[in-house]
């Protein structure tokens, strides 16, 4: 059950602002590499498309959504774009759904009004489990001790999601700090520029006769462009350690986020109709047992809302069944893709290695121009005059 990441392509790319009646929006174009198209999609869209998914799959891991914002920042909205990506590219390797019809829809149609025409199309499919074949063999399939090994292995995930949402936010500050020195060498190239070009009138009044200050000025206008080109190479870093680290460790924690969403469907849907169920079997039995008692007319109907409710309670047996097999599986899906978290800390080493070796390789260059500054003020000669100050600071 492993998300083959490299037999499917999905890629988004975000369109420009458009305006609505009432509020701007973007669309995005949405490339498949299986369908071999592209469509465009609203966020409406993908979340039309989400609901058909959660109703044909409510035993399986379908991840989250990223949250919709008014009047977002160009950060925001480049975030959604990629976890939007995150979002297709896990539903489209997901085994139990990616052969499936309402996948294709999305990827392939390409009307207007998407989101409605989609839960138009599939209004009234039954959810997996009265289409799967192995809902009728789920008792069976269902080891004994399913529910002590889910009772672990849910703690683990949790402490593992937990765990791996405090490096995302460590690869967060990093990303960050790595934009901050992006910006801050820009800051200091364009100052560089504004004392090159500052042109006040300088007199030996205030020079002692040194020309100090001018060799100064040619060599801060030599120190433009290697401060330019550092903050550019921190900047292509920035971007490397969010998308080649961070969306890495964002892949994995979206699909343990969908699991625990899971796991709460499981446990307050699942069970808690078959509990209302087998409440409601009691409560048919203590009134035909009162009715038999009295010997109502009453009986007969009684005796066949039992008949139908045992009915009911077998079907809640099954879907618990069914649902506690596919949890399982869904189980060994995120152990079958921890492969992820690997690939997340060779790309972290990588991109840190690459980073300081070719910024260092930067600041080294950078030392020829400022040695250049360094000797030839070295060389300013002070002049001979009885009234020169001393120079304290040399």
């Amino acid at each position: 059950m492993e998300v083959d990441l490299d037999q499917d392509s999905i890629e988004i790319e975000l369109q420009a602002e458009k305006k609505g009646l009432l509020l701007k929006y973007r669309e995005y174009v949405v490339f498949s590499k299986r369908h071999k198209m592209s469509v465009q999609r609203r966020y409406n869209d993908f979340s039309s498309f989400y609901d058909v998914l959660l109703m044909r799959y409510p035993y399986r891991i379908i991840p989250k959504l990223p949250p919709k914002k008014i009047g977002a920042n160009k950060e925001f909205i480049e975030g959604r774009r990629r976890a939007l990506k995150r979002f297709l590219t896990i539903i489209m390797k997901h085994p139990a759904m990616r052969e499936d019809n309402i996948i294709s829809y999305f990827l392939s149609y390409t009307g207007s009004d998407v989101g409605s025409k989609l839960k138009e199309q599939f209004k009234g499919v039954p959810d997996e489990f009265i289409t799967n074949p192995l809902s009728s063999k789920a008792k069976d399939m269902v080891p004994s001790d399913t529910q002590g090994n889910l009772a672990n292995s849910r703690q683990q995930i949790f402490t593992i999601h937990r765990c791996l949402m405090q490096v995302k936010d460590v690869i967060d500050r990093l990303a960050n700090r790595t934009d901050g020195n992006s910006q801050d060498m820009v800051t200091f190239s364009k100052n560089m520029l504004v004392l090159s070009e500052e042109s006040s009138a300088i007199t030996n009044w205030a020079t002692g006769g040194k020309n100090t200050w001018q060799l100064l000025q040619k060599g801060f206008k030599s120190l433009v462009e290697p401060f330019t080109a550092l903050s550019e190479k921190y900047a292509i870093y920035s971007t490397k350690e969010t998308q080649d680290v961070g969306d890495c460790l964002e892949m994995f924690l979206d699909i343990t986020t969908g699991y625990k969403d899971l796991l709460e469907r499981h446990e307050k849907g699942v069970l808690r109709d078959h509990q209302l169920a087998l409440n409601k079997m009691q409560q048919y039995k203590q009134k035909h047992h009162i009715a038999t008692v009295k010997n109502v007319d009453s009986i007969d109907q009684l005796e066949q809302r039992i008949y139908q409710q045992e009915d009911a309670i077998h079907t809640m047996e099954n879907r618990n069944y069914f649902s506690l097999y596919c949890l399982q599986m869904e189980t060994q899906l995120i152990h079958s893709n921890l492969n992820m978290l690997i690939e997340m800390l060779r790309n972290l080493v990588d991109v840190e290695i690459k980073k300081h070796i070719e910024l260092a390789a930067l600041w080294e260059e950078i030392r020829v121009p400022v040695d250049n500054i360094a000797s030839s003020t070295i060389r300013v000669q002070t002049p001979v005059s009885p009234s020169a100050p001393p120079a304290y600071f040399e």
